[in-house]
């Protein structure tokens, strides 16, 4: 008997070697090209994570009174907002917690 999970890794095994086979094939300009539009993606992720970053924790020490350090995430990671049904979003839980009120709009 096949597992339920082997089926649902044929279509990332795919799309894999299709990039593989399209890497094969490419020249070394086309390479270099992308090499280098990697590179400028994972720079301005960086600058993007580091903006938040100093948003994210000067707002938890200012208006939570809460220290926290973000660490920078793999640059492999794929990174995903995960859904919120609430409309309190990240600071909900915490602000409910103490009794308090978050302003909208």
């Amino acid at each position: 008997m096949v597992d339920a999970g082997y089926f649902d890794m044929f279509p990332e095994s795919i799309r894999r070697a299709e990039v593989n086979l399209g890497v094969l094939k490419a020249s070394r300009k086309a390479l270099e090209g992308l090499q280098e539009r990697l590179q400028s993606l994972v720079k301005d992720r960086t600058k993007r994570f580091d903006a938040l970053k100093e948003m994210v924790e000067e707002v938890c020490e200012r208006e939570l009174d809460l220290r926290l350090t973000l660490l920078s995430p793999p640059v492999d990671a794929i990174m995903r907002l995960p859904e919120s049904k609430s409309i309190n979003g990240v600071f909900g839980t915490h602000l409910q917690f103490e009794n308090e009120v978050l302003p909208i709009g």
